[in-house]
């Protein structure tokens, strides 16, 4: 989104509104001080513009700029133009919305990732497990059980974990359904 589109945005959803509600402040209110109304609204502008993200989508940044004129309407105690620093707190305020629902949506898995497809644990082989490597990693548990590199119940859960493996890889290949 431009610069322009933006500046459309916020005239159009909070700058319009302000005018129409409340009244600018005295010193700028004699027809002589054109310019120096024009310079307030564009300082107004900036306020709200250097807090929004320039990531928003046009659809975003329109909703976000209605519910910042909301807030300022309903915080506005006195009935002049906002102040540019109160525009610029409310902007942030819900720029920081926008930035929070936004890495909220990014936490989500991406739908259209595919989805890796479950293991079938009734199955080593898919796993990985063969009849042949079962045999080397009983050889290597064997030797870590002879230098002492492993010992008791963690030598012994890995030698079910073999064990369990070729019992299941032999009961496939006795029923192979």
């Amino acid at each position: 989104m431009d610069y322009e589109t933006r500046k459309r945005i916020i005239w159009g959803c909070i700058l319009k509104d302000m005018q129409a509600l409340f009244n600018a402040p005295r010193h700028l209110q004699a027809d002589n001080m054109k310019d120096g109304r024009a310079a307030y609204l564009e300082a107004l502008f900036e306020s709200a513009n250097s807090q929004l993200s320039g990531d928003m989508t046009e659809e975003d940044f329109s909703y976000y700029c209605k519910q910042i004129s909301k807030d300022m309407i309903q915080s506005t105690t006195i009935r002049t133009w906002y102040m540019p620093n109160d525009l610029r707190k409310c902007a942030l305020k819900h720029g920081q919305i926008w930035i929070g629902k936004q890495s909220h949506l990014a936490s989500y898995e991406n739908p259209t990732k595919p989805k890796e497809k479950p293991v079938d644990k009734s199955n080593p082989e898919e796993m990985g497990w063969s009849l042949s490597s079962i045999e080397n990693h009983r050889r290597n548990l064997q030797e870590a059980i002879d230098n002492n590199e492993l010992q008791g119940t963690l030598a012994q859960s890995f030698r079910q974990i073999l064990d369990s493996a070729e019992s299941k890889i032999l009961a496939r290949k006795e029923t192979p359904y």
